[in-house]
């Protein structure tokens, strides 16, 4: 097995994407989005079933056929570790986004009649797997047990995968310290330490200067333009309507696809905004001068 790196020709490794490849031969794929064209290389062939743990099972299903012990424990295992704390890992979405797609999976690896793994992704022709809720979800892969002991050769052959594509994983045990030709930092904002108002006080106190001028420049905007104001919450389908319209013109410009109008991604986002669950739900952050956008 290998990692397929497709690249945009002009970019930085830092806006790389990668693709863990299990199978025969090479996989050869070209896309063509305006003028950047996604390449492949070709890796050589693994071995089959290599360091695959004997003892554990995979079974592949609909999100809609699993059971109540199945969802329990895929919450379980996302409360195992901080970096499967995202609601992107956790079954609420996957549901949601199974709600508009007809093909999403879920593969649950079992170890002595436990569940030890769980991964969630779209199936593709040819066994080729993308991360659950492209292109809107970034952050997505196996969320593990500790003692799951499953490589990702051990995850694509027991979900019988060919490939799997992603942007961001979590990774808290390492499983893919071995299989990953490069890598990138990424930034996450966590304050599950303290609140937001702790920190905006903790900022304001290290940084008196630049709140300083940030409280004249909002005066200053005040007076000539009207008031300024911060909205954070669950989305209008109003406010939803017009920030689809603003992406979708900025994409048709680009010369890209315009993923707001094609596969019914604009219905994906639609649901999740209109989501109302403590799991998972839309949250958008709006900057208003004098009450518009």
């Amino acid at each position: 097995m290998g990692w397929l790196t497709l690249g945009k020709r002009g970019l930085g490794p830092a806006q790389l994407a990668r693709t863990l490849l299990l199978g025969a031969g090479a996989l050869e794929w070209r896309e063509k989005r305006g003028e950047t064209e996604h390449f492949s290389m070709t890796i050589p062939e693994p071995t089959t079933g290599a360091g695959l743990a004997e003892e554990t099972r995979a079974r592949v299903l609909r999100i809609a056929d699993l059971s109540e012990a199945d969802v329990e424990a895929w919450n379980a295992l996302c409360d195992g570790h901080a970096d499967y704390g995202s609601p992107l890992l956790r079954p609420g979405f996957a549901m949601m986004i199974a709600a508009r797609r007809s093909d999403v999976r879920v593969a649950l690896f079992e170890k002595n009649d436990r569940i030890v793994g769980v991964f969630a992704y779209h199936l593709r022709p040819g066994r080729f797997a993308r991360a659950v809720g492209t292109p809107f979800a970034d952050y997505s892969g196996p969320v593990l047990s500790r003692d799951a002991e499953l490589s990702p050769v051990d995850i694509l052959s027991l979900a019988d995968l060919s490939a799997y594509r992603f942007a961001g994983i979590p990774d808290p045990w390492q499983v893919f310290d071995n299989y990953i030709d490069e890598d990138d930092e990424t930034f996450v904002v966590d304050l599950s330490k303290v609140s937001a108002d702790e920190h905006l006080e903790a900022q304001r106190a290290a940084h008196p200067k630049r709140f300083k001028n940030f409280r004249r420049l909002r005066s200053q905007v005040e007076r000539q333009q009207g008031v300024l104001e911060l909205i954070a919450g669950r989305p209008d389908e109003g406010t939803l309507g017009v920030l689809l319209g603003w992406k979708s013109a900025q994409l048709t410009d680009s010369g890209l696809l315009d993923v707001t109008r094609s596969g019914g991604a604009g219905d994906v986002l639609q649901t999740i905004a209109a989501q109302e669950t403590s799991e998972c739900w839309g949250y958008l952050i709006q900057l208003r001068l004098d009450g518009k956008i």
